[in-house]
């Protein structure tokens, strides 16, 4: 199977995976080298705060799904009943991951917030949704130093996903 990547203007060379053997397949998607990566790891959550927005309550808390990538997720929980509540996922876009909760840097991000209405994860908090926003791995936090030196964290969907470079 060929898949072709183009950024724009940029292309990126076509991705060719053949597989003849489920050996062959683990290797195409990786699962060779995350079962080497997680050897011995045990995953945990850890909650490292928690704020009162008022309608809301916005938590912070990280996934260790990997010995030494966390994966940085924001949890709004909405106040009031009903205690249980439908879930909605806000994972970000190409945007620091802290703007879908309505954290800005400085006045431009707070603008460009506004403007675009960039702040679902609130809006979705704000209509009754219990809401979880990720960080996408590879953005912000979830960088690997290493993989950045090796140019393996680009920009593209393989990346981002459980097979993405390894």
């Amino acid at each position: 199977m060929t898949l072709p990547l183009s950024l724009g203007a940029a292309s990126v060379k076509a991705l060719r995976v053949t597989h003849s053997t489920p050996w062959d397949k683990a290797q195409a998607l990786g699962l060779t080298n995350m079962r080497k990566d997680l050897a011995g790891h045990r995953r945990r959550a850890e909650q490292t705060g928690s704020q009162d927005m008022g309608e809301y309550v916005r938590e912070r808390w990280y996934l260790w799904t990997e010995p030494d990538v966390p994966l940085p997720l924001w949890v709004l929980i909405p106040k009031g009943e009903p205690a249980e509540r439908p879930l909605v996922l806000t994972p970000h876009g190409h945007n620091h991951p802290d703007v879908y909760v309505g954290i800005t840097r400085n006045a431009d991000e707070e603008k460009h917030l506004k403007e675009g209405q960039r702040a679902i994860a609130v809006q979705s908090v704000m209509q009754g949704y219990l809401t979880i926003a990720p960080t996408t791995r590879a953005f912000g936090e979830t960088a690997r130093e290493k993989e950045l030196a090796e140019g393996k964290n680009v920009g593209i969907l393989f990346p981002h996903s459980p097979q993405g470079r390894r």
